[in-house]
């Protein structure tokens, strides 16, 4: 839910040039320079140790479990935290609609005035059990196993998939930087 309403109000800021990702035959990478598999958020005006105080905040208020969400950190350079956020997204997949979940691994390296966003691991599997497995989405190889999101031929297979994953880590991305920005989320009550 809380996915759904930031995709929501976010929708109007999704311009930002420094923050575009696309999701490609090799993985996500940066729509700028497609050999990079980060991209590179400027935050002006904020120091190496706020970024990683501020960063170190954001895990421990919107992760369930902080500390075993967190797989490394160090002080003032880098923070690596593992999400899993279930059924995130369905997608037509012939007359059905199949619910899909994510696990990935976010490192964060900074610096001053700036971080560095990088998925370094990503899995996304089927919420359901398929001829008894979950099958995963992959970015290309055997359609009867699993789901690639691209064919052999180079061309888009799920479109749905493809944008969505974009989006969704557009998003993340946009997330942390305005609560880097503004510090805590929105307490309205």
């Amino acid at each position: 839910m809380r996915i759904l309403n930031f995709i929501i109000a976010a929708f109007a800021t999704l311009n930002i040039s420094a923050q575009n990702l696309e999701y490609t035959e090799d993985g996500l990478r940066n729509k700028d320079s497609l050999s990079q598999t980060f991209v590179v958020a400027l935050l002006p005006g904020k120091s190496a140790d706020e970024l990683f105080v501020k960063t170190n905040a954001y895990v421990s208020e919107f992760y369930k479990n902080p500390r075993e969400s967190v797989k490394s950190e160090i002080q003032n350079k880098m923070i690596r935290f593992t999400t899993i956020e279930r059924r995130v997204f369905r997608f037509r997949n012939g007359p059905y609609k199949t619910p899909l979940d994510f696990r990935y691994t976010t490192e964060i390296r900074i610096k001053q005035g700036k971080i560095k966003y990088e998925i370094v691991e990503l899995e996304i599997t089927g919420s359901e059990l398929v001829k008894g497995r979950y099958p995963r989405v992959i970015p290309h190889g055997s359609n009867w196993t699993d789901w690639p999101v691209f064919k052999d031929n180079g061309k888009v297979r799920y479109p749905d998939i493809k944008d969505f994953i974009e989006k969704y880590f557009k998003l993340q991305l946009l997330e942390l930087t305005e609560y880097i920005k503004n510090g805590t989320k929105k307490d309205d009550w």
